[in-house]
C-alpha cells in the first residue's frame, strides 16, 4: 500500500481522562518529506475532523495517562511475555500493547498500555470517520529520527517526557510533568515545534520505516488498514483506467480535429477556386464584349494608337516639349525607291526638345514604369541652342 500523504495524531490522555491531540500531515515528494499542515493542542475530535480529509490514512501515537514508561534490564532476546511480566508479573500478553527500544546506557526503555484502552480510543476515531491504519504506543517512535535531531545534548521535552540524546543515540527517556518549552527543533531540513515531535515520528515510521505496513496487532486497525489499502488500489486502478481512457479520447479529439480542419481547408479552397473561376469567366466574357464593341465602333488599332499617344502625352514633365510621335513607324529601305510602306508594330518613335536633363531622366523613368512598355532607348541626342537639346527616343511595347 503506497500513500503520498500520511496524517499522524498524538493522542495525549490527561489525568482527568480528557485528551489533548497534536496533528501533523506529511507527504512524500520524490525522496523528500514535506510537512503539509500542523495543528497542535486540539482538545476535541470534532475539531480534529475539520483538519483531516476523508479517506486519508491516519496513524495514532498514544501517550500520557495509561501509557507506562519503564526502564528494564532484561535480556534483549526475551520474549514478549517475559517483557510484559517484567512489569506486571501476573499479566497476559494479549491484554497489553507495548514497544521497546534499547538504550546506549542503562538497558532498555519499555512502553506499554492496555489493549482495551487503545481499542476504546481507536473506536472513537472510527466513529468520526477517521481511517486509522496503525497505532504506536509511547514516544519511542522518536528513536527512528534521532540521528536527524539537533541539538544532541539538550533534553527535548514534548510535554509528556524528556529525551536525552548523545551522538544520535537515545541515552535516557524520563516522564516529566513539565510542559513543552515552546522551542523549535530541527529534523534534517525541517523545523518543527518540540510538541510535534511524537506525531511527526509516528508519520515518519509508518511512511518510511514500515512502508505503510501496519505494525499494531489490533485486529480492528489491521482490518481498517486492509480496507484502506484495497480502496487505495482500486482508486489507483480507476485513475489509471481513466487516464488511459482520457489519453485515447484526447488522441481521438486531436485526430478528429486535425482531419476536420483539413476537410474545412479543402472545402474553403474548392469554394475559393470556384469563385475565382466564376469571376475569371465573367471577366473574360466582359473583355470579349468590350473588344467586340471597340472593333465595331472604332477599330482596335485606332484605339491602341489613341491610348498610346494619350498616355505618353500625359507623362511629359515640365521642361520637355514634344515635337513628333510616330506609333508603328514606317521602315524605309534605302535600296528600293518605289517601295511599299512597311510598318514596325510594337515600336514608337518620339522627338522632343529638352531644356533640363533632370526632366528627361524623370520622363524616361515614367515611361519605363508603364506596364505596357518593354523598354525605352535613345536613338539620337543633339545640342541645338544654349540650354536646349533635341532628343529622339525609341520605345518598344510589350
Amino acid at each position: 500500500m503506497e500513500h503520498t500523504r500520511i496524517d499522524a495524531v498524538e493522542v495525549h490522555q490527561l489525568q482527568d481522562g480528557s485528551h489533548l491531540m497534536h496533528h501533523i500531515a506529511i507527504k512524500r515528494n520524490g525522496n523528500r518529506l514535506e510537512v503539509m499542515v500542523m495543528h497542535p493542542l486540539i482538545d476535541s475530535l470534532h475539531g480534529l475532523v475539520d483538519f483531516i480529509p476523508s479517506n486519508v490514512p491516519v496513524v495514532l501515537i498514544l501517550t500520557g495517562k495509561g501509557v507506562l514508561i519503564r526502564h528494564i534490564t532484561i535480556d534483549k532476546e526475551a520474549s514478549d511475555e517475559e517483557l510484559v511480566r517484567s512489569v506486571f508479573p501476573d499479566a497476559r500478553v494479549g491484554d497489553f500493547l507495548f514497544s521497546k527500544e534499547s538504550q546506549a546506557e542503562n538497558g532498555s526503555v519499555f512502553c506499554l498500555t492496555r489493549t482495551q484502552l487503545a481499542e476504546t480510543i481507536v473506536k472513537k476515531f472510527l466513529a468520526h470517520k477517521i481511517q486509522i491504519t496503525d497505532v504506536f504506543i509511547g514516544p519511542l517512535t522518536v528513536t527512528s529520527i534521532l540521528s536527524m535531531l539537533e541539538p544532541e545534548n539538550t533534553p527535548i521535552i514534548t510535554g509528556y517526557c524528556s529525551f536525552y540524546i548523545r551522538s544520535g543515540q537515545l541515552i535516557d527517556v524520563q516522564p516529566t510533568p513539565m510542559e513543552s518549552t515552546g522551542r523549535n527543533i530541527k529534523i534534517g531540513v525541517l523545523t518543527l515545534p518540540e510538541v510535534m515531535l511524537c506525531s511527526f515520528s509516528a508519520a515518519f515510521n509508518f511512511l518510511v520505516i514500515n512502508r505503510c505496513d501496519p505494525s499494531t496487532p489490533l485486529p480492528l486497525v489491521r482490518e481498517k488498514a486492509q480496507e484502506v489499502m484495497v480502496t487505495a488500489k482500486m482508486k489507483g486502478l480507476l485513475a489509471i483506467a481513466l487516464g488511459f481512457l482520457f489519453i485515447i479520447l484526447l488522441g481521438n479529439f486531436f485526430l478528429f480535429g486535425h482531419y476536420t480542419r483539413k476537410y474545412n481547408d479543402l472545402v474553403l479552397v474548392v469554394e475559393e477556386n470556384l469563385t475565382t473561376a466564376r469571376k475569371t469567366d465573367s471577366l473574360l466574357e466582359l473583355i470579349q464584349q468590350r473588344e467586340q464593341f471597340l472593333k465595331q465602333s472604332s477599330g482596335t488599332d485606332n484605339y491602341k494608337g489613341s491610348f498610346i499617344i494619350d498616355r505618353i502625352g500625359a507623362s511629359i514633365p515640365y521642361g520637355i516639349t514634344l515635337t513628333e510621335i510616330a506609333v508603328h513607324p514606317i521602315l524605309f529601305k534605302e535600296e528600293e525607291v518605289n517601295q511599299e510602306p512597311v510598318y514596325q508594330p510594337g515600336k514608337i518613335r518620339i522627338q522632343a526638345l529638352v531644356r533640363e536633363s533632370n526632366a528627361l531622366n524623370k520622363w524616361i523613368k515614367r515611361l519605363e514604369d508603364m506596364e505596357w512598355i518593354e523598354s525605352v532607348a535613345f536613338s539620337d541626342y543633339l545640342e541645338k541652342e544654349e540650354h536646349e537639346a533635341g532628343v529622339s527616343l525609341e520605345i518598344t511595347t510589350k
